[in-house]
């Protein structure tokens, strides 16, 4: 599973994550999207944005059982 994280981690959808650009959602359903189809499990959960904070997604990737790799996501419009 450790090269099919390394594999995946290397795309450009989530080097835009790991730079902490803004996202579009097509880009985190592509995320989402390759996580499933490489069997890596993951939780993901979303925060609407007020007049203060845009929306922002959390992703949590587990590696292993001891090791797990968490994004925040930022939306953009």
């Amino acid at each position: 599973m450790d090269n099919d994280i390394l594999q995946i981690l290397s795309t450009s959808v989530f080097q835009n994550i790991l730079n902490k650009d803004l996202i579009k959602k097509e880009q985190l359903n592509a995320a989402t999207n390759l996580l499933i189809r490489m069997n890596i499990p993951f939780n993901l959960s979303f925060s609407q944005g007020t007049i203060d904070s845009p929306k922002t997604a959390q992703l949590s990737i587990s590696i292993n059982p001891s090791t797990e790799l968490q994004f925040t996501i930022t939306f953009s419009e």
